[in-house]
């Protein structure tokens, strides 16, 4: 995963970990929006998972230092090159020991 002039909370691979995870705040919610349905657009109403990337900063930082990761600059811009695998499967764990349990 290549991060280019933006941080962890632009990072829409958290959102996979986020789906993996298991915590107790998990719940889901009712959205809507403009699908094909025959040929033809039509509003859907459905139940999805509710999203929350507002500690994606923290965990990334987190998973910073844990992880020995310095970023770097290519211009203006800080650089991240980081595995996705890990990182999901580090942020998913994040997730079930922080969320939810009033630590974040």
């Amino acid at each position: 995963m290549l991060l280019i002039g933006v941080g962890y909370d632009k990072a829409t691979s958290l959102h996979l970990a986020e789906t993996r995870a298991d915590f107790p705040s998990k719940h889901e919610v009712e959205d809507s929006s403009a699908i094909l349905v025959g040929g033809r657009r039509t509003w859907v109403t459905y139940r999805t998972q509710h999203v929350d990337d507002s500690d994606f900063v923290q965990l990334g930082a987190e998973y910073e230092q844990a992880h020995g990761i310095t970023p770097h600059r290519i211009g203006d811009a800080q650089v991240r090159l980081l595995a996705q695998p890990p990182l999901v499967d580090w942020a998913a764990a994040w997730m079930e020991r922080n969320r939810g349990n009033g630590a974040v």
